[in-house]
């Protein structure tokens, strides 16, 4: 609390400040149109020539923004037409008409901090999303998943069976972790999720930032930086930088609707939302959404062939051995006899494998009040809130821990989380002495809550509850941020200096559950063989006492304890820490000439908990001709652990090849992370070098072809699972009702190259106005070792190694996350046709192979590299296909019918040793390409009154 009344107090001083020093200027307006239809150009460019003063168009074309005094003249730009230039004078409003012809770029946020560099002028590659306009053609309705299919760069797929993964789906851009891409609102520094994904996923050990509670309504566009940002914009941007930039419109009334199903009929989405901007003055605004999304839950499991009230050591012996107690029959047959009795069909103890329902709302704001001509006061922010089902692992009737008495046919357990995310920006920025200035403060918070349903503690017998509070967790992060910088034109053809400082604090917080979601009351099985003679059992002092015979028996392990699918988190889990970073920065951009560009910055930041850290950039730009240009960069980046990282720990039910598990991820400083010999957590260290040509051959088309490599060194994950049946460790596990353990630690050495080609071309014709853009990330992404050679290399203690416990610290599996189970190949050709009132969408989007590689390094199985092999599978490269139809039923109101994946293309069907026994999971949870739902369709009414 002492923190934040500090910034507080210097925001407001600073402010105050700024406000006496506020010098005149005036404000001009004006509307930019096409010259030939004499339509409204949204997204225009206006700048004021020389100067970072800049703004774009509104939905209507229209604009008004603040100019220097002695600015000369304005410049007008817009994709696939002639640029403009206007002298300013005494003018107030000026009106231009811009005529078809010179393929112009739009100006971008992020990349440079020269306001004027356009995207392809940047040293490094930028994509700009128009999400505004994109999001009225295609299906999707969260960003996360309109970005997966719209930028190959970036990657993001929905988990199922994940706990908290189900509901906040990890993204990743150029293959890379998702705690290793800085997400910016309006330049400024989001905040991560509280949840630590623990799970098999691809991003397991990992924080990312959850990009779905930001409305997708309430964006007018995504900017996504591909390459290392570190010294620009801060430690974690490793991979790059994503900024989303909110809508300003004013005046104008929007929204959609949206109703949509898979061909199986689940799925269902049904989501809402509305805009309106209210001007303030001459050219202030205020601007709100609101969006409201149901997306029902899908499963693609099939039918449940195994055992139910019985049990097997194999599936062949389920289904061939006769045993004597069932009768005389299989345990197949005794379990179809028994449900046939029962009138129960097997599909009754199926899992769910599939999305997991989400229900999710939220309003986002974006607003600019003028104090004068040359300042103004800024904020920006929201809430959301998301509740989501997800469910677990089926337990059977024969399980050990399904209590008959109150499940008799056994019961799937759901977990249920209440996600909430709040975060608002204040901010002043203006002119000062012809320095522009931006001083804000960010506050940002995650939380999410467990609630276990239709579950049981299972040491409480028949007296157990079925619903849970479990607990959870959250973060804070709090962020004062002050930024300056200057163009002088009159130094060789341009000269940017920025400079800037940051200081930041992290809270992040674990409370408890409920002490029946956790504790082992400690009853065995011995109570379920209890019968009316053997009298009553009653529990003591950790003993049972047996009424009528009068013995007592010491309690004893055998049932897991805690509520079954997600044990809550005990007292000794929780968590309330945090730490603090101060950064400062400078960024130089200086165009030798027309032709040669140079830009510097370097950063340096300071964190209370891993010290100090110096990071630097270095890029160029040369044009070769008017036409074509080169560019390259290098830089240097540093990631600290996060909190989450740092402190996260709990029990939870995790099954590995269909059997349960309790794991406990313990801290990197707790004991038996000491006893087992587990690195102390450091920081991640990255080097980026990058290298591009960009190219407008004739007019209408952009190329931008960029090659890169990432190395990484000292990478965190989530160490494989380690046990133990005697010593300290085993009861440092018991205590914590674990039977294994994981643990974050700093285990390899990764190296990432790729190449990303970005191609776009539009053309009017009379039959119509085309754009066509194709798209491709192809990347290599491999453990290393500190040399640079492509050969594996744990970073294990001595002893992990005298222990034979360093293929349990990171195991062939844990390498593949990184290597091979997202693909290495993404491509998209998206063809967009307009004629008049009616328009078109085509995209296809290739999604190349992935590959499970199988866990399995006990050295008890003497497995051959051969044989081991022999459990992986690869699947094969897909192509997805998306097509949609729009209609202007009047100048209001647009509306668009259509489908994603409308051929139904699934993955391969699994045939690993991962849970695929039984027909349990025709499809692998462990990696995914674009999920296992087939064909969507949809339909949106989208409306614009004004």
């Amino acid at each position: 609390m002492r923190q934040l009344s500090r910034q507080t107090l210097i925001t407001s001083v600073f402010v105050l400040f700024s406000f006496v020093l506020l010098h005149a200027q005036r404000t001009v307006q004006g509307r930019v149109m096409a010259s030939a239809s004499n339509e409204p150009l949204v997204e225009a460019t206006v700048q004021v020539k020389g100067t970072l003063v800049g703004t774009t168009t509104d939905a209507d074309g229209r604009f008004s923004l603040y100019v220097p005094s002695g600015a000369s003249s304005l410049v007008f730009n817009f994709t696939g037409y002639v640029s403009q230039e206007v002298p300013i004078g005494t003018k107030t409003v000026i009106n231009v008409s811009l005529s078809e012809g010179l393929e112009l770029e739009n100006v971008t946020v992020i990349g440079s901090r020269n306001a004027t560099r356009t995207k392809l002028e940047t040293p490094v590659p930028v994509d700009i999303i128009p999400l505004s306009i994109i999001i009225n053609e295609v299906g999707q309705v969260d960003l996360n998943q309109i970005l997966n299919y719209a930028a190959p760069s970036f990657q993001s797929n929905r988990q199922t069976i994940a706990d908290g993964t189900d509901h906040i789906d990890p993204a990743q851009v150029r293959g890379l972790g998702p705690d290793q891409v800085l997400v910016l609102i309006n330049g400024k520094r989001r905040h991560q999720s509280a949840l630590v994904n623990i799970n098999g996923t691809v991003g397991r050990g990992s924080v990312g930032t959850d990009m779905n509670a930001i409305p997708a309504a309430s964006i007018e566009r995504v900017e996504i930086l591909r390459d290392g940002a570190a010294a620009q914009y801060g430690s974690d941007a490793i991979a790059g930088v994503i900024n989303i930039v909110l809508k300003k419109d004013v005046e104008v009334l929007s929204g959609n609707i949206t109703n949509g199903t898979n061909t199986f009929g689940d799925g269902k989405v049904t989501a809402a939302a509305l805009n309106y901007g209210f001007k303030i003055l001459e050219r202030g605004y205020f601007n709100v959404t609101g969006e409201f999304v149901d997306r029902g839950a899908t499963n693609r499991m099939k039918a449940y062939t195994g055992p139910v009230f019985t049990t097997a050591a194999s599936e062949t012996a389920y289904r061939n051995t006769v045993v004597p107690s069932l009768g005389g029959r299989t345990g197949e047959q005794f379990d179809n006899d028994t449900l046939a009795k029962l009138g129960v069909e097997r599909r009754r103890f199926n899992n769910q494998l599939g999305n997991s329902a989400i229900r999710n709302g939220g309003v986002f704001f974006n607003m600019m009040y003028p104090l004068s001509t040359s300042n103004e006061f800024y904020a920006f922010g929201g809430i959301g809130s998301k509740s989501g089902t997800a469910a677990g692992f089926y337990r059977f009737p024969a399980n050990i821990n399904a209590t008959k008495d109150i499940y008799p046919l056994g019961f799937l357990p759901e977990i249920h989380s209440t996600i909430l995310d709040k975060a608002i920006t204040l901010g002043l920025r203006g002119t000062l002495k012809n320095w522009r200035f931006d001083l804000s403060q960010t506050f940002g918070q995650n939380t999410l809550n467990y609630r276990v349903e239709n579950s049981l503690n299972a040491t409480l017998l028949a007296a157990s509850p079925t619903s849970f509070n479990s607990g959870g967790f959250g973060v804070k992060q709090n962020t004062l941020n002050f930024d300056a910088n200057r163009l002088f034109g009159n130094i060789m053809s341009g000269l940017n200096v920025a400079f800037g400082g940051e200081y930041r604090t992290e809270n992040y917080i674990i409370e408890a559950g409920e002490e029946a979601s956790y504790k082992n009351y400690g009853l065995v099985d011995i109570i379920d063989t209890l019968r009316n003679g053997a009298g009553t059992p009653i529990l003591t002092n950790g003993q049972i006492t047996l009424i009528k015979t009068g013995k007592t028996r010491d309690i004893l392990g055998g049932r897991a304890g805690g509520a079954q699918v997600f044990p809550g988190f005990r007292p000794e889990n929780a968590v309330n820490q945090t730490r603090s970073n101060i950064a400062g920065y400078v960024d130089i951009e200086l165009d030798l000439s027309e032709k040669f560009l140079i830009e510097t910055a370097i950063r340096y930041e300071n964190y209370s908990d891993f010290g100090a850290t110096t990071n630097y950039k270095m890029a160029s730009r040369y044009k070769l001709t008017d036409k074509i240009a080169i560019r390259g960069a290098v830089s240097t980046g540093f990631r600290a652990p996060s909190q989450q990282q740092k402190y996260f720990n709990n029990t939870s039910t995790q099954f590995i090849n269909g059997v349960p598990f309790e794991i406990g991820t313990f801290s990197n400083s707790s004991r038996v992370a000491k006893l087992l010999g587990i690195p102390t957590l450091k920081q991640e260290i990255s080097t980026n070098y990058s290298l591009g040509i960009t190219t407008r051959p004739i007019i209408g088309m952009e190329i931008s072809i960029d090659a890169y490599q990432i190395d990484i060194k000292d990478r965190i994950v989530l160490t494989g699972q380690f046990s133990a049946s005697t010593g300290e460790v085993a009861d440092l596990l018991k205590s914590a009702n674990a039977s294994r353990a994981a643990f974050f630690s700093n285990a390899v050495d990764t190296r990432s190259r790729g190449v990303d080609v970005v191609i776009s071309y539009e053309k009017k014709t009379e039959i119509g106005d085309f754009k066509v853009g194709l798209a491709l990330n192809a990347n290599q992404n491999e453990v290393v070792d500190s040399s640079g050679s492509n050969v594996p290399f744990i970073k294990a203690s001595d002893v992990l190694i005298k222990s034979n416990l360093v293929k349990t610290y990171f195991n062939r599996e844990d390498e593949s996350r990184f290597e091979v189970a997202i693909p290495r190949v993404k491509a998209g050709l998206t063809i967009n046709y307009k004629l008049k009132k009616f328009g078109a969408m085509l995209r296809n989007v290739y999604f190349g192979s992935v590959k499970y590689v199988d866990p399995n390094a006990s050295p008890v199985l003497n497995y051959t590299t051969q044989q081991l092999e022999s459990l992986d599978q690869t699947f094969g490269a897909r192509v997805t296909t998306d097509l949609t139809f729009s209609y202007q039923l009047t100048p209001q109101i647009n509306l668009t019918v259509g489908g994603n994946n409308i051929l139904n293309i699934y993955p391969d069907k699994q045939t690993h040793s991962e849970n695929v026994s039984y027909g349990r999971f025709p499809y692998s949870r462990r990696v995914q390409q674009f999920g296992f739902n087939g064909a969507y369709y949809f339909g949106r009414l989208v409306f614009n009154l004004r």
